[in-house]
């Protein structure tokens, strides 16, 4: 009888939508603000990998100081590299790492001008990465006129921890 009346029908019509609504998003999608962030992180991160070689596509910019697109350093990672083209190596490449870091070490890859990665395992003691030179330190490396990235990664995960860059004359 409730939904013989025209009136009647109308109503419940308009209402079991907004009923089934009001049901689904009061359960809730069961996940923390946290949760959230790190899980847009994580989707931040899988984008940024490029598929052959698990690196992030990001590149440093000499214009910027910056890398593009820019590698989510969430844990608050910093580096410290040449801010002047360098005209001779080696070059130093260190970086600091936050007070609650879990990374017992990093590796640290650099992509130069000919975009072949060089890597060169860090340690992390004292929060910091231990320092590394380029190219010394890096078996086959040598140093040319351009533009290089730095990554740091998690040497268990592959996780990209951050990302900078030199110039080279």
């Amino acid at each position: 009888m409730l939904t013989t009346h025209p009136v009647r029908r109308l109503a419940v019509c308009a209402a079991l939508p907004l009923f089934l609504l009001a049901t689904g998003c009061s359960e809730g999608h069961g996940h923390s603000p946290e949760q959230l962030d790190a899980m847009i992180a994580e989707d931040a991160r899988e984008a940024n990998e490029a598929e052959e070689e698990g690196l992030p596509e990001s590149r440093f910019d000499p214009d910027t100081l910056m890398c593009e697109p820019d590698v989510d350093t969430a844990d608050g990672w910093r580096t410290d590299v040449p801010r002047r083209a360098v005209e001779e190596g080696p070059v130093a490449l260190s970086a600091q790492a936050p007070d609650d870091t879990e990374a017992a070490g990093t590796e640290v890859v650099v992509v130069g001008p000919d975009e072949e990665p060089a890597t060169a395992p860090a340690g992390v003691e004292d929060g910091e990465a231990a320092p590394v030179e380029f190219p010394d330190d890096f078996e086959g490396a040598g140093l040319t006129a351009g533009t290089y990235t730095v990554l740091w990664t998690d040497e268990e995960t592959g996780t990209a921890l951050a990302c900078d860059g030199f110039e080279a004359e």
